[in-house]
Order: structure tokens, then C-alpha cells, then sequence
């Protein structure tokens, strides 16, 4: 895909001037906010950021891991980044990309870098703050700004398919005609469980304790020079799960990964299986665990498994290898159909089709009371 070449020429672009978006001496009301990622490996995620304010280069999360990421050997090393900006209408160059840890990895990933960048205008609310978000696939790719409820608060920059051109679409005709992942301002409540599962990457502490307050218990975790890992901070909600934040001298600043407390019911099951990535393969992890699962759990799992079948994002199909173990633990007939629709080496991830494969040494073949899913 020709997107990989602006991002390699992106990445091996000189230094530029940044741009303080509040005029020195402003007493007015302001707004924040937040860039967002999503990893997919060590070397590999999607970004979405503020890349302009009214025209001009402004510090966000892709410049601030470009540089964090510098001689890390392709190692991606991700940044988050908060915008301190006046609540008034503003011009807003917005983009959303795949990210890697070196210039070669757009080469050798050529056919799945995506690429969506536009301008909105926007206008903030006083004190209020915001998440940069979106989705990026060989379909479709999008960005937009969210609330801290996951509400759609802006119009959306939308590229479809291969084309290099994007169009600046209303959200209520994003949300009704294209995706049913995301919600539109005022649509529905969202309670502190769902606004939990809804965590991303880059979000800051300050944006993750608005919407699901305070920790039960705060854990520090050493850098470990040996291996790498830099330091932590990790945020325990009992009933909810961890979050994980990047640190300096001990304070949490930015999401790095979000873990998902498992429940048994079905309304816990719900929420968690509607993520993707890390986050995904964690939660299937967890379920693998479980001795006994109901059928309309099963379902669930059996859902996620097929939403998530082509996915491109290592962690995901990890994920989704995981799901299928858990059908094959259960050993429930009901999944035969699934599991032996995705043991197709010609359609399917090599990784998918291996435990479909052992999936299916367990299930017997069955016509009655199968699971049905979209052809």
C-alpha cells in the first residue's frame, strides 16, 4: 500500500517547530485532550492524534514515541501525550496511523499500513476533557474526538478502502450507516463498567480516574534494566480489573495496558469480549481458566471468535487462538460448525487454524443445535 511511504518519510522528517497552543498570557477557560493507541506487538500499534492546532506542529503522542522509540532496535516504545488548549473553537488536524518501531517495518508491513488524516473544526467545553480515537482497517479507517463516556462529540475524518482521499462525515451518519462500535453524544448511559472495558491506550491518569475514579490499590513496579521493561504504575479497581501506566519518578501518566477482571455472568462476560488486542488476550487467558462455562457464555466467546477471525493484530489473533482452546476445553458440540469453518489454512491465520484444528479432536460433528453465525 503507497501509505507506507508517507509514513517512512514521516519517520525520517527533520525536526520541526512545535507550536504552544495556549497564547502566552491567556486567562480563559481551557479543555484537554488526550492521544490515543492501541499496541498490536512490541514493534507495532495505531496512533491517533492531534498532529496540528489551527496550522501548526504541535507536540502528541506519535512525535513524542518516535523519539522514545530512537535507537530501541524496531522496538516501538508508545507515548502518550495530553493537549492543554483554550475551550474555543479550534482547527483541529487530526490523524490516525499505523505506527511502527523502525522505518523497515512499513516495508515489510506494506499491505497493512493505514493511513486517515483530516481537519475538523471543534469547539471544547470549559474544563471538560477528551480522547482522540478511531479505527484503522483495509475496509475502512476513521478518527474522531470522544468524551469521557465514549461519546462521538465531533464529526468524523473517514477514508474507505484504498482511497488516498478522506472525507469529514457527521457522526450521527458515521454511527447509523457505518459502525455500530461506537456511540453518538446522549445516545445511551454508560456505567463505570463499560467505561472501564472502553480504556485505551494513552489515555492519561487524570482522564481514567474522571470516569472510573479512584483505585482500591496502587503498585509500584521497578524498571528492569536487564530486560528493558521500564517502570510502572499499576491502578486496582476491585470488580473491575487493572490498569496499567506508564511512569516518572513514581507517578502514573499514560495508559500502557488494560487488565480486565473476569467474572462468570453474563453480563461480565459481555463487556471484555468486545475488546481487541492485549486487552482481549488477557480476558481469554482468564476464561481458559474456568472449568465450566453456560451456553450463552459460550456463544459470547464464540462470537468474539468470529468478529475477530481476520484480524491483523498479533495480540487478537493470540486472542482468538485462546478462545477457540476455551471451546475445545468446554468440549460443547454446538461450536463444531465454527471451529471447522476456521481450520481453512487458505482463508485463516496459520496460528487460528492449528487450534481449530485441536479443537476439533475434541468436538464431535453435529448438525442440531449448532451455532449460527454471519456467513
Amino acid at each position: 500500500m503507497k501509505y507506507c511511504f508517507i509514513l517512512l518519510s514521516l519517520f525520517m522528517s527533520g525536526c520541526i517547530t512545535i507550536h504552544n497552543p495556549i497564547p502566552e498570557g491567556y486567562v480563559g477557560p481551557l479543555a484537554t485532550i488526550d492521544d490515543s493507541f492501541k499496541v498490536y506487538s512490541s514493534r507495532t500499534a495505531s496512533m491517533f492524534y492531534i498532529q496540528k492546532i489551527d496550522g501548526k506542529n504541535v507536540l502528541n503522542s506519535f512525535s513524542k514515541s518516535y523519539d522514545a522509540s530512537y535507537g530501541k532496535n524496531g522496538l516501538l516504545v508508545t507515548e502518550g501525550h495530553s493537549h492543554h488548549l483554550p475551550a474555543l473553537k479550534t482547527k483541529l488536524s487530526l490523524s490516525g496511523e499505523t505506527v511502527h518501531g523502525a522505518p523497515i517495518g512499513y516495508i515489510l508491513n506494506a499491505g497493512s499500513n493505514y493511513l486517515v488524516r483530516g481537519d475538523i473544526e471543534f469547539e471544547p467545553e470549559d474544563n471538560k476533557h477528551y480522547l482522540i480515537s478511531g479505527e484503522l482497517s483495509k475496509d475502512r479507517s476513521a478518527i474522531w474526538i470522544e468524551n469521557l463516556k465514549g461519546d462521538i462529540v465531533s464529526d468524523v475524518v473517514l477514508v474507505v478502502g484504498d482511497s488516498e482521499n478522506s472525507k469529514i462525515i457527521p457522526s450521527s451518519q458515521y454511527v447509523r450507516n457505518i459502525s455500530h462500535t461506537v456511540n453518538v453524544t446522549g445516545d445511551k448511559k454508560q456505567d463505570r463498567e463499560s467505561l472501564f472495558s472502553k480504556i485505551s491506550g494513552g489515555e492519561s491518569l487524570a482522564l481514567v480516574t474522571e470516569k472510573v475514579g479512584k483505585p482500591d490499590v496502587i503498585t509500584y513496579n521497578k524498571a528492569n534494566f536487564f530486560t528493558g521493561r521500564p517502570s510502572s504504575v499499576d491502578y486496582e479497581y476491585n470488580g473491575l480489573g487493572k490498569v496499567r501506566f506508564s511512569s516518572h519518578d513514581n507517578k502514573a501518566e499514560n495508559v500502557l495496558r488494560v487488565f480486565p477482571e473476569v467474572g462468570i455472568s453474563l453480563e461480565e462476560l459481555t463487556n471484555p469480549l468486545e475488546s481487541s488486542g492485549l486487552t482481549l488476550q488477557h480476558v481469554a487467558k482468564e476464561y481458559f481458566k474456568k472449568d465450566t462455562l453456560s451456553e450463552e457464555e459460550l456463544d459470547k466467546v464464540a462470537e468474539a471468535i468470529w468478529k475477530n477471525r481476520y484480524t491483523e493484530d498479533n495480540y487478537t489473533k493470540d486472542a482468538v487462538a485462546w478462545l477457540i482452546k476455551v471451546i475445545g476445553k468446554q468440549g460443547n458440540s454446538r461450536y463444531y460448525n465454527l471451529v471447522n469453518t476456521l481450520n481453512n489454512k487458505n482463508l485463516y491465520d496459520n496460528k487460528i487454524t492449528k487450534y481449530a484444528s485441536k479443537a476439533l479432536k475434541v468436538l464431535k460433528p453435529s448438525s442440531l443445535n449448532q451455532f449460527k453465525y454471519a456467513d
